[in-house]
């Protein structure tokens, strides 16, 4: 994949895990259109799969796949850079 939207998740598309004005129909027409998205949040508190489940509860058709946390983003840094030693202070995901 060359390009993918990026969109940050509250205040853009959700406000309290309900959806803003038009984030629904913004979501179907990226879905229908087979566009690369991708929802970046700074929320840690929640696993992929709970934030997931919150959008979709909401009426937002977005896959976990779909979504960005900074544990996700620090994970990809781990590995590509072939760190072998860290220490990780923050909420325990299974």
């Amino acid at each position: 994949m060359e390009k993918a939207l990026l969109m940050d998740l509250d205040g853009t598309l959700v406000n309290n895990w309900m959806p803003l004005s038009g984030s629904i129909n913004l979501i179907e027409h990226l879905n229908e259109k087979k566009t690369p998205y991708f929802i970046v949040t700074n929320r840690v508190s929640k696993t992929i799969e709970q934030i997931g489940e919150n959008l979709r509860s909401g009426g937002l058709k977005i896959l976990d796949n779909r979504i960005i946390n900074p544990l996700i983003a620090l994970n990809k840094y781990i590995i590509n850079n072939n760190i072998k030693t860290y220490f990780f202070v923050g909420p325990e995901y299974q």
